[in-house]
């Protein structure tokens, strides 16, 4: 069995275990941190270089776009191509870009004070200085307030959310691709869920765990969705997990659909798996 050394590697959303580090797996919300092992700790440390491994190959990975990008394929540049076709605005959140445009805003405010002739005061210290965590090559680029029927592919229930995509660094495959929305209406988000669950149990079988209960729409219509008891169906392959998730918080069902590469496994992983079952040449 090979392994692969990539320096930062990616994350995987937000409760799956991960029986190798002991750990809940960071969402991909979660900042970057030493704890879930994507940097070093320490002001001069270099970032970890975690050994990713290749999963089995017993069950090799459908090999379909999601979102329009090929999940463990798919690079940069081939997504970012993608977005812009589809006239979508999206930025790298990644600890590092931040750090980067609040230094650049910063550098703007000084040379303006100046050319003002007044005096301008700042934290010298974090212009200067990167921390560990801002060495983790990680990419997220990420879409705010994309609609359902902007997106490519299946036709989905109207909704509006986030598009996430992630790379464990600038020449790495895609490793996470998710749409997440939220909706005030149970009713509707039940809709979307049922629509999703059915569109993916007819392409993939049935899923491989299922968490939590569906609610069941009264006489009247009306859903209630039981307050922060998430509901989740994963459809797991060698190298490959789709995920669709849902929670009532506050007034809100917040409803996602993931495919993503599982945290510690190589982001080429469902290619790697398909040259392993079928090499070229065979």
């Amino acid at each position: 069995m090979t392994a692969l050394t990539v320096t930062g590697c990616g994350q995987s959303p937000e409760h799956q275990a991960q029986s190798d580090a002991g750990k809940r797996a960071p969402s991909p919300n979660e900042p970057q941190t030493p704890d879930n092992g994507a940097v070093a700790d320490g002001p001069n440390r270099a970032p970890t270089e975690p050994i990713l491994r290749d999963p089995d190959i017993a069950r090799p990975p459908p090999m379909e776009p999601f979102l329009g990008a090929t999940v463990g394929k798919s690079s940069r540049a081939q997504v970012e191509a993608q977005l812009a076709n589809l006239g979508l605005e999206c930025v790298d959140t990644s600890i590092r870009a931040r750090m980067e445009a609040k230094r650049v805003a910063e550098q703007e405010r000084l040379a303006q004070a100046k050319a003002n002739g007044q005096d301008a005061v700042t934290a010298a210290s974090w212009l200067d200085r990167k921390s560990s965590r801002e060495q983790n090559p990680q990419i997220r680029l990420t879409c705010e307030g994309v609609r359902a029927n902007q997106l490519p592919g299946r036709t989905r229930s109207a909704s509006s959310g986030r598009v996430l995509f992630i790379f464990d660094g600038p020449d790495q495959p895609l490793r996470h691709a998710s749409y997440q929305r939220r909706h005030r209406d149970q009713r509707a988000a039940l809709d979307d869920l049922n629509e999703t669950l059915t569109t993916l149990t007819s392409r993939y079988g049935q899923p491989s765990k299922t968490r939590g209960e569906l609610p069941v729409a009264a006489a009247d219509g009306t859903v209630t969705f039981a307050k922060l008891r998430p509901f989740e169906q994963v459809w797991s392959f060698s190298g490959l997990d789709i995920r669709v998730h849902a929670l009532l918080y506050g007034p809100t069902v917040t409803v996602s659909t993931r495919v993503e590469v599982p945290h510690g496994v190589r982001p080429d992983a469902p290619v790697w798996v398909h040259l392993q079952v079928s090499p070229k040449g065979d």
